[in-house]
């Protein structure tokens, strides 16, 4: 029998009924919780509200990327213990690609040592409870390295049991460049992104002269901002060292800790998108006469990375979520401040709110992040 146009046009009612029926249950026992929440506030004369942010905090943090002093608010101190977090969970999340990278590749070597090796360290970093970890870490920055007068520099990098100290270059506070050329050069990397990918039936002379401008630009914007600041570099200076950027023992530790166990999973990551590649396009390679790096570089990683791509950012996202664990270790994070200002204001609800408001902010960067990267590549194998 043919099927009607009144049976193509039929509503789904019940499937929309019971939808709005868990989104009425779901609303129902969120307002009952709100509810008993105020009334349990109200029955403790507790005071209610994000009033107190303004207050003066009253305590100190150990390490901020951003001025801070007891006398601050205390949102000022939420916004450093946030920063601190992103700070550490950026950069653990580069040493973590690379050593991922590494990892990977190495755990598809025909080198036999050099493949078990590395199987042995993955799995052996995968099994061990990450707060396991950073505790071992924070020991062996605290107790294996030297004290600043019996270390050594290594490329001007100091690496002592008070911390990691780097060089840097310091801009000076009233300069209009320590902030303006950044953004240009951020700007013209934009700009390239957006219309690389519309060049695609341009010839090849003008997508590479247009990459080599934009890399020329950046650079030079850079270089100029460079210009303008003061090369610090970490000296020792009595008991300790002085200049240059300084990482604490528990950033450090936080750091390494953080890099070596999303690297392990990371390799695993990019092991299983590396045999997803079809083994015609391997074949084809060879065929071509191309050599190991470059059917790796052109040919391998590009296909693999569209396919590692959902996974990766799961690695990415609980990166940043394990951040918290470095309140176990005395690391200023988010959650070690949020606890801290708990405890001084009573404001136990708005407390969790702003650190539940924090995570996700974050989370949903890494998504559309790589969600924007996942659309722009736009591959699909054949």
């Amino acid at each position: 029998m043919k099927k009607t146009a009144d049976s193509h046009a039929r509503i789904p009612w019940k499937a929309i009924l019971v939808q709005v029926a868990v989104l009425v249950g779901i609303a129902v026992v969120l307002g009952l919780a709100a509810r008993m929440a105020m009334l349990k506030i109200a029955s403790q004369q507790t005071a209610s509200g994000f009033g107190f942010l303004s207050n003066s905090a009253g305590f100190d943090i150990s390490e901020s990327v951003i001025a801070f002093e007891s006398q601050m608010s205390y949102g000022r101190a939420i916004l450093a213990g946030f920063i601190n977090t992103l700070v550490c969970a950026a950069v653990a999340a580069a040493a973590a690609t690379v050593l991922g990278l590494g990892m990977g590749l190495a755990r598809l070597s025909t080198n036999f040592l050099l493949r078990n090796v590395t199987l042995g360290i993955s799995e052996a970093i995968r099994n061990v409870p990450l707060l396991l970890q950073l505790l071992v870490w924070y020991a062996l920055v605290i107790n294996v390295f030297p004290v600043p007068r019996e270390a050594e520099p290594l490329w001007g990098w100091w690496f002592t049991n008070r911390g990691v100290f780097i060089p840097a270059i310091k801009m000076p506070a009233e300069s209009l460049s320590a902030w303006l050329l950044p953004i240009l050069a951020a700007a013209c990397a934009l700009v390239y992104w957006k219309v690389a990918p519309r060049l695609i039936n341009a010839s090849l002379r003008v997508r590479k002269v247009l990459a080599i401008l934009t890399v020329c630009a950046i650079l030079g914007l850079l270089l100029a901002w460079a210009y303008g600041g003061e090369v610090s570099r970490p000296k020792l200076q009595g008991f300790n060292i002085s200049g240059g950027i300084s990482l604490s023992p528990e950033m450090a530790a936080m750091i390494i800790g953080l890099g070596v166990y999303s690297s392990a999973f990371i390799g695993e990551v990019i092991r299983s998108g590396v045999l997803a590649v079809p083994t015609g396009q391997v074949e084809a390679a060879y065929a071509l006469g191309l050599t190991p790096l470059h059917r790796v570089r052109f040919i391998v990683l590009p296909q693999a990375l569209r396919l590692v791509l959902p996974p990766l950012s799961n690695i990415y996202l609980s990166l940043g979520k394990n951040t918290s664990l470095g309140v176990a270790i005395g690391f200023p994070d988010l959650s070690s401040v949020i606890a801290t200002t708990i405890n001084q204001s009573g404001h136990a609800i708005e407390g969790v709110l702003i650190q539940v408001v924090a995570y996700l902010l974050m989370s949903f960067t890494v998504w559309f992040a790589i969600s924007a990267y996942d659309k722009r590549t736009n591959y699909v194998l054949r």
